[in-house]
């Protein structure tokens, strides 16, 4: 097994945690996981252990809310979503262990900025943005099709991808289950999309799995205290610690 000193084994297994609780409750843990990861591994080596992880997360989310998805609407984002997945393989296979970790810091705290217009439309909803009805057709072609390449790249790059997700779900006034729901199964595709290109780029080998059990038990045991956990806390006082140290986290890999 790959050794790790005590701290590391700690981040490392605390970041597998927060997967886990971000898969069932609280989807802006990822970018603390993901700066958590790459702490201790280097960047590219971070980004597929994440992948594995997730994809852990993913198989009880999808479970949980297999009956709120939005089907229809996933069959419309994914194509972009693969395009932005491949050009994200291009950038990860020829980008170098020190450039990739201060780009997942970058796009921490730009997808931060995203995630800071979500909270500011959950407390402000009449302030949000217009929905696809009152939009054309080709409007909501652009729309959907930007988030998707983005989504696509941003995930495939960083494990990053959630909040332009989530921006696009909230503009298309989806309600919580049908969030969760969609949102679940989103990532599932995406992240078994991303697999043989993570591997391809050598993001994911042999020794990713030396680590893997005690990483994914943590995962697991993090889905489930997620789901217990968003029972207990409000969303609105939690969500804001979170942003906070996602904002932290990514200031910390740029720097």
């Amino acid at each position: 097994m790959t050794t790790f000193s005590l701290m590391q084994w700690l981040i490392l297994l605390g970041a597998a945690l927060l997967v886990g609780i971000s898969k069932t409750a609280l989807p802006g843990l990822v970018s603390i996981a993901v700066a958590m990861f790459a702490a201790v591994l280097p960047a590219k080596a971070s980004t597929g252990s994440i992948l594995l992880l997730l994809l852990v997360g993913d198989a009880v989310a999808t479970v949980t809310y297999f009956r709120h998805v939005d089907w229809e609407l996933l069959h419309k984002i994914f194509p972009p979503v693969v395009v932005g997945v491949a050009l994200g393989y291009l950038f990860l296979a020829h980008v170098s262990d020190s450039n990739l970790q201060k780009t997942i810091g970058w796009l921490i705290l730009f997808l931060c900025a995203l995630g800071g217009r979500v909270q500011l439309a959950q407390f402000f909803p009449a302030r949000s943005l217009s929905g696809p009805e009152s939009c054309s057709p080709l409007f909501q072609k652009v729309v959907s099709t930007l988030a998707g390449v983005t989504a696509g790249f941003t995930t495939m790059a960083a494990n990053a991808g959630g909040p332009v997700i989530s921006l696009y779900f909230l503009w298309s006034k989806f309600n919580v289950k049908r969030f969760l729901g969609t949102t679940a199964w989103f990532f599932f595709l995406v992240n078994l999309t991303k697999f043989p290109f993570s591997v391809a780029a050598g993001a994911i080998s042999a020794t990713s799995f030396t680590y893997f059990l005690p990483l994914a038990f943590c995962t697991l045991l993090g889905t489930f205290w997620g789901r217990a956990l968003a029972n207990k806390i409000p969303q609105r006082i939690f969500d804001p610690i979170v942003f906070a140290l996602s904002v932290i986290s990514g200031v910390y890999l740029v720097v």
